[in-house]
């Protein structure tokens, strides 16, 4: 959780610092930089805040919240774990790269900026309920002495798996980044397009993370739920010209991306396998004045 948030104040913090090129603000929605900037900051901040919050370490629960939920029960794949990091990082990243096309200019920095506000609002949202709720994870009931012991060593985050952060923040980025570019792209195949690939990273994330045994099905059918309704509100209540309605082609796209990332990553060969360390891949957005890239990096 830490990671995603450092990810989210990096990428804010480069978009911030595009330097705006001389003409009027096209950008289509209402940001004002300073005030924007500082209620994502403070979110970012408060979903940190959290990690102060005392957490039950031993307690487990006797019920599930949903039946199928007990299918789950015991999961644990590293590798799982971290082919869910990498899509999270691909949906992170990938609204911003297809903005590139429009050029680095004062329009594409509000946008990002409204960008991160969804996804600090988010991770925010998502903080706060983990850390009421102190749901165990699933590999804390695998009978596997390495996974036992890797669990007892997690601490504080294994009892945090309601809900999921990473499905909540992939579709928050997912809905949040397509909104946002369908509003400056003219092209309806583009959209499409767009909609399609960060649907298929969000449900893919989502339905590794059940593999992985870090999440149950009702933690991330809600984080999805909740990700996705953050990730259209926040843009949706600033556009100047009202909420946008995708297309039948958008719909039809979103779909099959839901579709194709569920049924892909269910079908992957993974092992359950058990590693001394599940790190997680981390991919920066970077802008500067004369073009942009990607920082990439790992946490154990």
């Amino acid at each position: 959780m830490r990671a995603l948030a450092l990810t989210v104040a990096a990428s804010l913090a480069a978009s911030a610092a595009v330097p705006a090129r001389a003409g009027a603000d096209e950008s289509g929605f209402d940001v004002r930089v300073p005030l924007d900037s500082g209620l994502t900051a403070a979110a970012l901040v408060g979903s940190l805040l959290f990690m102060f919050v005392p957490v039950d370490r031993d307690r487990v629960w006797e019920r599930e919240l949903l039946p199928v939920d007990l299918c789950v029960r015991d999961n644990f794949s590293a590798s799982a774990a971290k082919l869910s990091d990498g899509f999270v990082a691909l949906a992170l990243v990938s609204p911003l790269v297809a903005e590139l096309g429009g050029g680095v200019d004062e329009a594409y920095s509000k946008r990002t900026i409204l960008y991160g506000e969804a996804l600090g609002a988010s991770l925010l949202l998502n903080s706060a309920v983990k850390y009421a709720v102190q749901r165990p994870r699933p590999y804390v009931y695998n009978p596997d002495p390495r996974v036992r012991r890797w669990a007892k060593a997690q601490g504080a985050d294994s009892r945090l798996s309601f809900y999921s952060a990473h499905a909540s923040m992939t579709f928050t980025a997912a809905v949040a980044g397509s909104y946002l570019f369908a509003r400056q792209a003219g092209d309806d195949t583009a959209r499409a397009a767009l909609w399609g690939i960060e649907m298929t990273f969000a449900s893919a994330a989502a339905n590794l993370r059940v593999r992985a045994g870090k999440h149950y099905y009702s933690d991330v059918i809600l984080g999805a739920l909740l990700g996705a309704g953050t990730g259209y509100l926040i843009p949706a209540i600033r556009d100047d010209a009202g909420f946008y309605r995708p297309s039948t082609r958008e719909l039809v796209a979103i779909g099959g991306g839901l579709v194709l990332g569920t049924v892909g990553s269910q079908l992957l060969p993974l092992d359950d396998d058990v590693l001394a360390s599940l790190g997680g891949v981390q991919v920066v957005p970077v802008a500067w004045a004369d073009g942009a890239g990607l920082l990439v990096g790992a946490s154990y």
